[in-house]
């Protein structure tokens, strides 16, 4: 790039495969500008402003856009969360796909086949997770369901439904973790573990989220009704 204008660059074809992925972002905001101005308008560019102007408004709001971007999430939860959405983690079934192992069976289980759907919602381990987590939190395990549904209640308020969907969303990803770290060392974590986790972890996110007077309350609060 040297002695080029950023918007005049083109990769070279021995480009990563990264570097020509934001290349190519960067031709396609280039039609965002008119002279040296954002839409032809004397105001300042945001990052939101271009993500909207790329989408055009054809780009529907998926029904999980508040649970996955829930701010009560931790960062790396919200991204495991995404990526569960959209059915990217590397689960044995894809591996195997990818020619870069036969082994399909579930290491937490043992009994079936391993991809999003039987990891995250039917498995054994799984299902014992979430029945510890119900417990916890004193909902029979009819009254929870996925992040939407617990998004989805009317008879809450709105923060408890946050509270809620942050707990499950924190599950999934203390699932995925589990199941890396026993696949390295050869063991499988004992669900109450999982569990421990994330009442730890709700626990910080409150207090992060709510650095003022309101902390101790809030977390008071949420002892109270079984969520602490």
């Amino acid at each position: 790039m040297k002695g080029k204008h950023w918007y005049d660059y083109q990769p070279s074809p021995n480009s990563s495969w990264a570097w020509r992925q934001i290349c190519q972002v960067k031709e396609r905001i280039k039609g965002g500008y008119i002279g040296d101005k954002w839409l032809g308008k004397d105001i300042e560019h945001k990052l939101t402003d271009g993500y909207d102007w790329m989408r055009q408004g054809n780009s529907p709001k998926v029904e999980w856009y508040n649970t996955v971007w829930n701010n009560m999430n931790l960062p790396k939860h919200r991204f495991i969360a995404w990526l569960i959405k959209h059915k990217r983690l590397l689960t044995l079934d894809r591996l195997c796909r990818m020619g870069i192992t036969i082994q399909k069976l579930c290491f937490l289980c043992g009994e079936h086949d391993e991809d999003h759907e039987h990891l995250f919602f039917h498995c054994k381990y799984t299902c014992l997770c979430f029945n510890m987590l119900y417990k916890w939190i004193h909902l029979q395990p009819r009254q929870m369901g996925s992040p939407e549904e617990m998004m989805g209640l009317r008879k809450i308020s709105r923060f408890r439904r946050k509270v809620l969907c942050s707990l499950v969303i924190a599950t999934q990803y203390h699932i995925w973790h589990a199941r890396n770290v026993g696949r390295i060392e050869h063991k499988v974590l004992h669900p109450m573990a999982i569990v421990k986790a994330v009442q730890e972890g709700g626990e910080s996110v409150l207090l992060h989220k709510r650095q003022d007077n309101l902390a101790a309350v809030a977390i008071n609060w949420c002892r109270m009704i079984g969520l602490m």
